[in-house]
């Protein structure tokens, strides 16, 4: 997986979060350093405590990404 790509297992998921980076309110996700400080809760997907993520959205996004990966 690249840099900006995490890998989420939920059955069978992986987020590219590239086209995120161009939006204004995540555009600190372009530092590597940055982007690699993630944190998981039961409820997010959070770096450094500024942008969170929701997981189903995040699952959501990831089958829009990856269409034909084998989701169950």
């Amino acid at each position: 997986m690249g840099m900006t790509t995490l890998k989420l297992m939920f059955s069978n998921s992986a987020v590219n979060f590239t086209p995120l980076m161009k939006k204004s309110f995540c555009y600190k996700l372009q530092d590597k350093d940055y982007f690699s400080n993630f944190k998981l809760d039961p409820f997010t997907v959070g770096l450094n405590s500024e942008i969170g993520f929701a997981p189903e959205v995040l699952y959501e996004r990831g089958k829009k990404d990856f269409p034909n990966a084998p989701f169950k």
